[in-house]
């Protein structure tokens, strides 16, 4: 019987540790940025229409390209780990 322990690397922890600093320091820096703003007046809307709308300001392309994102993202989180699960890695 083949006895090998799978584990991840040093470069694996890297890589899922710079990723995840990556999506909380934008998420930090854009809340820190806000709170400025909103305190200047900078902004015309409130708060909750700019969280939840994008202040009516987003052009076509990016908001077609989040919501293809986002319908992408649900389909590989589930179809792909079924279908290696189911057929290896290999065919």
């Amino acid at each position: 019987m083949d006895s090998h322990e799978k584990s991840l690397s040093w470069l694996d922890y890297a890589i899922f540790t710079v990723s995840v600093s990556l999506s909380v320091g934008t998420g930090v820096y854009h809340a820190i940025r806000s709170r400025i703003l909103l305190r200047s007046d900078g902004f015309k809307t409130s708060a909750k229409d700019e969280y939840l709308m994008g202040g009516h300001t987003m052009p076509t392309i990016p908001v077609a390209l989040s919501l293809l994102t986002t319908f992408l993202s649900g389909i590989l989180m589930l179809a792909v780990p079924a279908e290696i699960f189911q057929r290896g890695t290999y065919r």
